[in-house]
């Protein structure tokens, strides 16, 4: 591709039919388009304008070249139009990951003032527990629990949240509960997910004594277990048992009386929540918008 500089004082050059206009039109002094001009004809081996002390004249090459770049400079220019006004009407996809635990009515209350404030963008979610790479799934923005520890990743925090245990009024009226979270652990009535490290994940979440003995792991581990958030939220809200999970999760439920909270005394690690995505990220309209919405509107 020619320099697009170039390309512009020759056009201008040839409809104005003066080298002095040319360099007002495009605001340069006339030795610089002067100079365009004559490096552009040595890129292309060709003499376009014949020039002479008082007059201009494009050979029989300059004039087919001429009405052949004419029309590539104006679909170059529609194409930049359509981009901008593209991202001035702020029209598109924005992809997101995000975990199970925010999939909820509160997380989405959140989202529902962006997207009714921009009509033409279209939100594309993708639930998983996994921590995927955003390039290889193909999502912008990615909702992640824990410490960012990937270089490439910048974060903007959205929330934090604490591990609870609750259960349905049901269940606590048909069984006598533990007194505290240390004896729940002995009598296999947590309800566990399968899909992570249980035992790293007890360690984190329990003081290191409570999950020591056998007793207590054999516990932990012998419960009813689900693999999904959701699938534990719905059993617990069945009455089938006792479940630990992030209070986002279940914020909804506990204000609503469907599900209460147990062991008020017991406090997990506080779980930092944050909007990541990559540092080279090419940033459109639709894309920035969402970022300072969350920036902004943050926290739930």
């Amino acid at each position: 591709m020619r320099n697009l500089e170039n390309l512009k004082s020759f056009i201008a050059i040839y409809e104005s039919n003066s080298i002095t206009k040319a360099a007002r039109q495009l605001n340069v002094s006339p030795a610089s388009i002067s100079k365009r001009l004559s490096k552009l004809e040595s890129e292309l081996d060709v003499q376009l304008i014949e020039r002479s002390t008082h007059s201009l004249c494009p050979t029989s090459m300059g004039r087919v070249f001429y009405q052949k770049i004419k029309i590539i400079m104006r679909d170059l220019e529609d194409c930049e139009s359509w981009i901008q006004s593209v991202n001035k009407e702020a029209a598109g996809a924005v992809r997101i990951s995000l975990p199970e635990m925010l999939v909820t009515q509160r997380t989405f209350a959140f989202l529902q003032c962006f997207a009714e404030s921009y009509e033409n963008i279209m939100l594309e979610f993708d639930v998983s527990n996994d921590v995927k790479d955003l390039i290889a799934a193909n999502v912008d923005f990615s909702f992640r629990t824990g410490k960012l520890d990937d270089s490439r990743l910048v974060a903007i925090p959205f929330t934090s949240t604490e591990h609870v245990f609750c259960a349905s009024q049901s269940y606590i009226d048909n069984h006598k509960l533990p007194e505290s979270h240390e004896h729940l652990l002995e009598v296999s009535k947590l309800i566990t997910p399968s899909f992570i490290n249980i035992s790293q994940t007890a360690r984190i979440l329990l003081p290191e004594p409570e999950v020591k003995s056998t007793k207590h792991s054999q516990g932990l581990f012998a419960g009813h277990k689900a693999n999904s958030l959701a699938a534990i939220k719905a059993m617990t809200l069945s009455g089938i048992g006792i479940a630990l999970l992030p209070e986002v999760f279940v914020k909804d439920e506990i204000e609503s009386g469907q599900l209460k909270k147990l062991y008020p005394d017991y406090r997990s690690p506080s779980m930092p929540v944050s909007l990541v995505y990559q540092k080279k990220l090419c940033m459109t309209k639709p894309l920035e918008l969402f970022k300072e919405y969350v920036k902004f509107r943050a926290i739930i």
